[in-house]
């Protein structure tokens, strides 16, 4: 009987917890809807959704991954590119994986559908996406199985991804989430977000469009409990590891820690992780940052915060390392961003893609003043 009740209790006290969360959610938004707006004004130039994959055409999976401000859907989870005109994007809650032809005009970017996979087996709830320099190979992390997963990516007939060519599960983890590729595609960064979370190398061995074998290498403990090591990415030389903290989702929270970016060696030789070269301050507004995307050029990171719906555009030093200011903000208001997640920059640094948890869009915004190659990049029209 006590054992009914305490239950009974729990349950009771975590609806309360949650509708007040939800009500002060709410409030909060609707009193800082214009401060966000005149603050971070950038608008998306482009917003593409793929069929079946929002939250109200999800709904009938029984299944909504988080709770807390308000009701969200894990469905766009990673977002990379394929050269300069094809991106892949992967859905976690319906564990999909979609290659999409990228086209620009004076309209804005379009994607055209050209595969669309859905559980195949070894692609199981995938949350992280990264490709390889060359653009041969793909690899996920899956959060159903505690796995990573290599893809090759074909180009038959307009076919961009192919076959899962090898899943490798990670000893004594499950909730894998952010991944990069090196440079020099030898090594895979990644991280996990089950307590006490972590970082950790994999080599790669092998061809990945024939089955290449990981080699899980040794995990870099995390000192930061209860934060964990979310998002992750390489520097252009390889040189560096980029690492983003936050909170991980589940359970309510009235108020989350707040999260930080760092910089640590990387030894492209051997594989290891190194100490901390940089660590962002106390003046950075982070609280997760989901996911990490350096700039082509190494001059700036990419920071997805999907709590505070916002992403950050950080100066970074490429020869030193070491983490600047802020130069550029996306918030929800104008940005339309709901629960963002995966990030990705176009190969000319003059589009940054977002995918949103919430409505499982893509939406594209211009990098002003990082285009590599301002000559020869799309000319598009800015009286929209």
């Amino acid at each position: 009987m006590v054992s009914v009740f305490h239950e009974w209790a729990r349950a009771v006290s975590s609806a309360v917890r949650s509708a007040v969360v939800r009500t002060v959610g709410s409030v909060r938004r609707s009193i800082s809807g214009p401060i966000d707006r005149r603050v971070r004004p950038q608008r998306p130039i482009s917003v593409v959704t793929l069929d079946g994959q929002s939250p109200d055409e999800i709904e009938f999976e029984g299944r909504s991954l988080f709770i807390g401000q308000r009701r969200r859907l894990a469905t766009a989870s990673d977002i990379a590119w394929l050269g300069d005109d094809r991106l892949v994007v992967v859905y976690l809650l319906t564990s999909t994986i979609a290659t999409f032809a990228f086209s620009d005009d004076v309209d804005g970017p379009r994607l055209r559908p050209l595969e669309i996979v859905r559980s195949r087996p070894g692609l199981e709830q995938p949350a992280g996406l990264a490709v390889s320099p060359d653009g041969s190979w793909l690899a996920m992390t899956n959060t159903a199985e505690g796995c990573i997963s290599v893809v090759s990516s074909l180009d038959v007939q307009g076919v961009a991804t192919g076959p899962v060519t090898s899943s490798v599960p990670v000893p004594g983890d499950r909730n894998l989430h952010g991944i990069a590729v090196s440079p020099d595609t030898r090594w895979i960064a990644f991280t996990s977000v089950d307590k006490p979370g972590g970082l950790r190398v994999a080599q790669v061995v092998g061809d990945p469009r024939g089955g290449a074998c990981l080699s899980i290498g040794s995990i870099v403990e995390n000192e930061h409990q209860p934060l964990v090591p979310k998002g992750v990415g390489f520097t252009p030389d390889g040189r560096f590891l980029v690492v983003a903290y936050g909170c991980n989702a589940g359970g309510v929270r009235l108020r989350v820690p707040k999260g930080f970016v760092e910089v640590r060696q990387f030894d492209s030789e051997s594989g290891g992780i190194g100490g901390v070269v940089s660590r962002s301050g106390e003046s950075l507004p982070l609280v997760v940052g989901e996911t990490v995307t350096v700039l082509p050029d190494g001059s700036a990171v990419v920071v997805v915060d999907q709590v505070a719906e916002r992403v950050l555009l950080i100066d970074l030093d490429p020869v030193d390392g070491r983490l600047g200011k802020v130069t550029d903000r996306i918030g929800w208001s104008a940005g339309g961003l709901s629960f963002p997640h995966g990030s990705a920059v176009s190969p000319d640094q003059s589009l940054l893609a977002i995918t949103n948890y919430g409505d499982g869009s893509i939406r594209f915004f211009e990098l002003t003043g990082r285009v590599t190659d301002p000559v020869t990049s799309r000319t598009r029209s800015h009286s929209r």
